[in-house]
């Protein structure tokens, strides 16, 4: 919520929304345009039994959805990057450039690699079920073709158990 603040009427993407959590930290009061996105099926029956009606959710990839589905204010990929290869990665970061509007944001919020993890959360991210965990400059330089303007930042002590994040914003423009 510290960096997304969408506005009334706003189109948002959520790419890999799993069960459409994201709509729960959406104020109710502001009426926006939500689409999800994901792979797994059943978790797109569980946002669409949860969220019936407050959502458009789509089992699909990115790449895949509509192509209505198009002139996002705000796009999201959270966890989603280290669960895909590089070539994987870079096309679902050209789609959301497609997808987003001139003036649009997008964020990405992954899990990363930094000098000063305990061991403990080294553990945890090395036997996380995404196997492509990046450092910040690996994350930045993957998006830094496609996105003319990038904001990044280390996050750390955002969990209940120790994990490091590096939340990335993307504009085609200032």
């Amino acid at each position: 919520s510290e960096y997304v603040k969408p506005i009334s009427h706003a189109r948002i993407l959520d790419i890999g929304c799993g069960t459409g959590s994201v709509l729960k930290y959406i104020d109710k009061n502001t009426n926006v345009d939500y689409v999800g996105c994901d792979i797994n099926s059943n978790y797109i029956r569980h946002a669409n039994e949860k969220f019936n009606g407050k959502g458009s959710f789509y089992c699909c990839s990115a790449n895949n959805l509509p192509s209505e589905e198009s002139g996002f204010d705000i796009i999201l990929a959270i966890a989603i990057l280290h669960h895909l290869d590089d070539a994987t990665s870079i096309n679902l970061i050209n789609s959301a450039k497609r997808k987003l509007k001139q003036e649009g944001s997008f964020f990405i919020a992954e899990p990363v690699w930094t000098e000063n993890q305990s061991g403990f959360e080294k553990y945890l991210m090395k036997n996380d079920r995404g196997k492509n965990i990046k450092t910040e400059k690996e994350y930045l330089a993957m998006v830094k073709n496609s996105f003319s303007f990038l904001e990044s930042k280390i996050i750390c002590d955002s969990h209940f158990i120790p994990w490091t994040v590096n939340v990335i914003v993307c504009k085609n423009s200032l």
